[in-house]
């Protein structure tokens, strides 16, 4: 009996987590890939003559589905991860203040520097915890009502100071995920927090020990072919072809089809409903369609010598630059200096030119005790829509796997599941498609 042929669009997290699943259970499994390169948002590459990523990106400690799919892969954990355990809050003009970020590998840091670092007064530390206790409680009782709050408007519900928004709460909504507490859903902003209560004693925070194709992606595709599937780069999605409401083949680069027996959609969320509007099946999916994707802008920068004293996450209050971590130790070993940025508000400052996004960090860098005189070369890596619009009432628009098209899956990590745009995200969106999949090819037979 022949092996049932599967194409999978995306070569990110959510598309090699799918093709690993299926290629160890049999299937025939083709991925395609838009870039040059695999990786998807987990990805590095040569640009220009310089070494870049696709953003800063950090492994958290109580992620479950990432841990598996790199032991799947045939990799170690140690091998793919240096853990770092702490971050920091810097101050604009001001003082730093450094936490711990695992109490089993930094338990002092974690239980003490909170009480000991004077960020806010003891008068706003009462009101922030009785808020995260709030939102903390409401998410595990009744998740979807959160949705509707922006983190700002159940902020203001405990009436913290404007300083206390600027110094907590703006870090964690703009330095994660892009956007300021105003437009970002209190559901998003404590699902994480969750998580990391659940498995306290495995929260951890670390950096990739190398270029993350290098290795992660690249090891995990290794795999993939080992086990008879196949990866094809420049190789991008035109057109689905369904015919009597099952999918048959898909249109690579205009010209290209390539016959399968299921598919699975795991590109980012704008590249599918590009994909979805030119096969003409928008009436097959209106809640993806409209929901809203969002933008984001990083900077990678060489410098002569280490530009902050050690490799840690960073959050830039008061300024544009307001998450960077120095990487020449630990992601960019070699490097006399490697920094990567998260710049906000990304919607404003996506459509500048390279230098203009450079002088941004001109401006703000020698705020935060960052010397821009050291810089040697730079990058600025942009994402137009590759992730979905965290705000609030839009939790509901996100899709379930399976689609009303038989055959065909979807697998980014704005599918519903609960560890939104993250890299676990994706893995267990790959995941639930691999599974439904194989649930309705054992029901087929």
């Amino acid at each position: 009996m022949p092996k049932p042929k599967v194409i999978i669009i995306g070569s990110g997290l959510a598309g090699l987590s799918a093709g690993l699943e299926l290629a160890n259970q049999g299937y025939e499994i083709t991925i395609l890939e838009a870039n040059s390169f695999i990786g998807g948002r987990t990805a590095s590459w040569n640009q220009n003559g310089m070494e870049v990523e696709s953003g800063l990106h950090r492994v958290l400690g109580f992620y479950t589905a990432f841990p598996r799919l790199v032991k799947k892969a045939g990799l170690k954990m140690k091998d793919v991860v240096i853990w770092e355990d702490e971050v920091e809050i810097k101050v604009a003009n001001g003082p730093s203040f450094i936490y711990g970020a695992s109490p089993i590998f930094r338990p002092f840091k974690t239980f003490s520097n909170p009480f000991r670092n004077k960020l806010i007064s003891w008068r706003e530390a009462w009101k922030l915890l009785k808020f995260l206790i709030s939102g903390i409680t409401a998410y595990i009782a009744r998740p979807e009502q959160l949705d509707k709050y922006s983190t700002l408007e159940y902020a203001q519900k405990f009436a913290l100071s404007d300083e206390t928004i600027k110094r907590f709460i703006v870090p964690f909504t703009s330095g994660l995920f892009f956007l300021p507490p105003s437009k970002y859903s209190a559901y998003v902003f404590f699902g994480p927090i969750v998580h990391a209560f659940r498995r306290l004693y495995r929260v951890r925070i670390g950096a990739f020990r190398g270029g993350m194709s290098k290795v992660l992606t690249e090891p995990i595709a290794r795999k993939i072919t080992q086990l008879g599937g196949s990866i094809i780069t420049n190789a991008r999605l035109t057109r689905l072809n369904v015919d009597n409401n099952r999918i048959q083949s898909v249109q690579v680069n205009g010209k290209t089809d390539y016959l399968c027996d299921y598919a699975i959609l795991a590109a980012p969320l704008g590249p599918v409903q590009e994909i979805i509007r030119a096969s003409s099946l928008q009436s097959t999916f209106p809640e993806l369609l409209s929901l809203e994707p969002m933008p984001e802008v990083n900077l990678q920068l060489e410098f002569s010598r280490a530009a902050w004293p050690v490799d840690r996450t960073v959050f830039g209050v008061g300024t544009q630059l307001i998450t960077f971590a120095e990487q020449s130790r630990t992601t960019f070993k070699g490097k006399s200096g490697r920094m990567s940025i998260i710049l906000t508000p990304p919607e404003e400052i996506i459509g500048k030119k390279d230098k203009e996004i450079f002088e941004i960090f001109r401006r703000d860098a020698p705020s935060l005790g960052i010397d821009p005189s050291l810089v040697t070369d730079y990058r600025v890596i942009r994402h137009s829509a590759d992730f979905y619009l965290l705000s609030p009432h839009r939790n509901k628009l996100r899709p379930k796997t399976g689609t009303n098209i038989q055959g065909l899956y979807l697998a980014g990590d704005y599918v519903k599941q609960s560890f939104f745009t993250t890299m676990e995200g994706a893995i267990i969106a790959g995941n639930n498609a691999a599974r439904e999949l194989k649930r309705a090819h054992r029901n087929h037979r």
